[in-house]
C-alpha cells in the first residue's frame, strides 16, 4: 500500500466567520445517505448562528470528559485524598481490596453512568456469585 494513499472525504464548505469546510467522514465508511443527513443537520446549526465545525468540536470534547472519568479515576482521588493520615499497613489492605474486588468490577465505568441503587443491588449480586457467603 501506497505511503501517500488517496483519502476520500465527505466534506462540506460552508461560510461561518470566513471560509470552512467541515468534514463527514470517510469513504465508503460513511454512506452518502449519512454524509447528507450530517449536512443536513450541519446546515441548520449554520441557520441557527451556530458554528458546526465549534459545535462537532465541543461534542466530542463533552463526550471524551464524560468517558475519562471513569470509576478508578474518581476512586483513586479519593483514596489520595482521604488516605493522607493512615498506616501503611492500612493504606495497602484499602487499596488491596478496591483494585480486586471494586476495580474489576466498575473501574472503566463512566462515573456519570453509575447510579448509587444500581451499584448496591449489583454489589450485593456479584459479591454473592463471588463468594459462599449467605445474605443472612
Amino acid at each position: 500500500m501506497s505511503k501517500f494513499a488517496l483519502t476520500k472525504l465527505w466534506r462540506w464548505k460552508y461560510c461561518f466567520d470566513g471560509k470552512k469546510r467541515l468534514s463527514f467522514g470517510r469513504y465508503p465508511d460513511v454512506s452518502l445517505k449519512d454524509a447528507r443527513t450530517k449536512r443536513d443537520d450541519a446546515r441548520k446549526l449554520v441557520a441557527d448562528d451556530v458554528d458546526p465545525s465549534a459545535h462537532k468540536k465541543a461534542v466530542k470534547a463533552a463526550m471524551l470528559e464524560r468517558v475519562a472519568n471513569t470509576f478508578e479515576d474518581v476512586a483513586r482521588e479519593w483514596f489520595a485524598r482521604m488516605m493522607t493520615d493512615k498506616a501503611k499497613s492500612h493504606k495497602d489492605k484499602v487499596i488491596a481490596r478496591i483494585e480486586n474486588d471494586i476495580f474489576a468490577w466498575l473501574g472503566k465505568r463512566p462515573i456519570s453512568v453509575l447510579a448509587a441503587y444500581r451499584v448496591a443491588r449489583d454489589a450485593v449480586g456479584w459479591l454473592l456469585a463471588r463468594t459462599s457467603a449467605k445474605p443472612w
